[in-house]
């Protein structure tokens, strides 16, 4: 302790700028006394930073161990020497609480509702946080209404204690309000009981969250709320009773390199309390997997201006348990402006990507080198259930689909199912999407039949046609399918000119 004390001294001699020290200086009383009158009240360099002490230095940071009266062996309650750390140093503007090597109990919340404080532990598999309450947290940062700043929590393990069982409210670390802090190597997992969910992130801005794992959670593993400006790096949320990562009503998200394997309901879940006015919008999900889940491994009903960069969706599991699941979902009106640039739905029980527009139809969904199923290596084609497509597309009004190159190969039913209503086109000639011949044709006024005559006779008779007409022509069938083109039926004719648009492929 004494060496250092000196050292502080002598550091804060050397900043303080009144005189000079170098090793194996000899500090004459004059020196010395300055160093002590620097150390009683000096100014850290930086712009903006206020006089510190060596006694506030050294107090900004409390070892939470036996001494402290915690107990590291998880039977006695931490919580009040965890409690009295804090308010401590809520008093003092900040610092930080060293949690050490053990399992430490906490029968109620430690609330922080202070900027600046930090949590930190010595691994998230060192040092756990028993969270003894059944329908609360065991660490929560902000109340939701007060705006806090700074601090953080890391090198951190939660789980419930045992023989609790989590019902709702409970979690291991709830965010709430809080903006411009870092959470890292941070594990939520069962190894004492289940947590009902991992953690809570409730309008949480401009932070970073980074090595993030959560694993059994009774409900959703990892759940952002209203947050924005959130960076969200490297991470897992696997096996939870439901969805692994959840997003209700966030922007800004810039999520990379994050894993959802083997939950029980959906890897990934888009969607929104209130979509009108508070949607997911202008995310960025880039290397992000969602795989081996029991409903869909990415469930997207509620996603407005974001982009999807090289994302993988696969299902690897028992049609038993899954039969109907999809490596993507895209549904209701609240999904449009979204990019798939890159990325894969492969191996799937059902389709790889279902577009489903019988209530309500996204719009403006484009695909860009994506790949719709494979045959190389353990990745294979969807509809491992006997049934499935590349992509499907369910009868409807979705409007503008796109694809733009990418691959279709090995899926069980076919390529592209065009669902009646659908606007979907393909372009740049995708790897077994080949022999596409599309063209434009114009109805006139009272015509109830047209024959679509292909310029280039095709190997076969197509499997597949698209039919848009650009404006309401009433339902329609088609008949006389050949090689060489098809026929249009209209049980309405519309009145007045119009196009369609077509596509057909073998």
């Amino acid at each position: 302790m004494k060496r250092i004390l000196l050292a502080l001294l002598l550091s804060a001699l050397a900043i303080s700028g009144d005189a000079q020290y170098t090793p194996g200086q000899v500090l004459t009383a004059a020196e010395l006394n300055a160093a002590l009158a620097a150390a009683a009240a000096f100014t850290p360099p930086g712009i903006g930073t206020v006089p510190e002490t060596i006694t506030s230095r050294l107090n900004q940071t409390i070892v939470l161990d036996a001494g402290y009266g915690a107990d590291p062996t998880g039977i006695a309650d931490s919580y009040p020497a965890a409690l009295k750390a804090y308010n401590y140093l809520a008093t003092i503007g900040g610092g930080k609480i060293h949690i050490p090597t053990g399992r430490f109990l906490f029968k109620s919340t430690l609330n922080i509702l202070s900027s600046s404080i930090f949590i930190e532990g010595d691994g998230p598999s060192a040092t756990y946080i028993l969270n003894g309450q059944s329908n609360a947290p065991a660490i929560s940062y902000g109340n939701g209404v007060a705006q806090f700043y700074g601090g953080g929590v890391s090198r951190l393990g939660f789980t419930g204690a045992r023989g609790v069982a989590g019902v709702a409210g409970q979690t291991g670390l709830s965010v709430n309000k809080f903006g411009q802090a870092r959470f890292e190597d941070l594990r939520f997992d069962n190894s004492g009981s289940a947590l009902y969910i991992g953690s809570y992130w409730n309008a949480v801005s401009q932070s970073f969250i980074h090595g993030i794992e959560t694993q059994g959670s009774l409900n959703v593993g990892t759940y952002f709320l209203n947050c924005v400006d959130i960076y969200a790096i490297g991470g897992r949320s696997d096996a939870n009773e439901a969805d692994g990562w959840l997003l209700n009503g966030s922007e800004g998200m810039y999520l990379v390199g994050l894993s959802a394997y083997n939950n029980k309901i959906d890897g990934w879940a888009l969607t929104s309390t209130s979509p009108s006015t508070t949607p997911n919008k202008n995310n960025f999900f880039i290397g992000d997997i969602g795989d081996t889940s029991g409903s869909n491994n990415w469930d997207i009903t509620d996603s407005v201006l974001s982009f999807f960069i090289n994302d993988w969706g696969s299902t690897q599991q028992s049609v038993k348990v899954n039969k109907s699941a999809n490596g993507f979902y895209i549904g209701t009106q609240y999904v449009s402006d979204v990019q798939f640039i890159g990325g894969a739905a492969v191996n799937n029980n059902a389709s790889g990507v279902f577009i489903d527009s019988t209530v309500s139809a996204p719009s403006n969904i484009s695909f860009t080198d994506f790949t719709f199923g494979n045959t190389a290596g353990s990745a294979a084609g969807n509809g491992k259930s006997g049934s499935g497509y590349g992509l499907s597309a369910s009868n409807g009004s979705a409007s503008g689909i796109r694809v733009n190159g990418g691959r279709f190969l090995g899926n069980a039913t076919s390529s592209i199912y065009i669902g009646i209503g659908v606007d979907l086109q393909v372009f740049g000639n995708p790897v077994g999407y080949n022999n596409e011949l599309h063209g434009l044709q114009t109805v006139g006024s009272g015509v109830a039949t047209i024959r679509v005559t292909f310029a280039t006779a095709l190997a076969a008779s197509p499997t597949q046609i698209l039919v848009t007409p650009w404006f309401n022509a009433g339902s329609y069938y088609l008949s006389g399918i050949s090689a060489t083109g098809f026929t249009i039926n209209w049980a309405t004719a519309t009145s007045g000119t119009q196009y369609v648009s077509w596509s057909a492929k073998i």
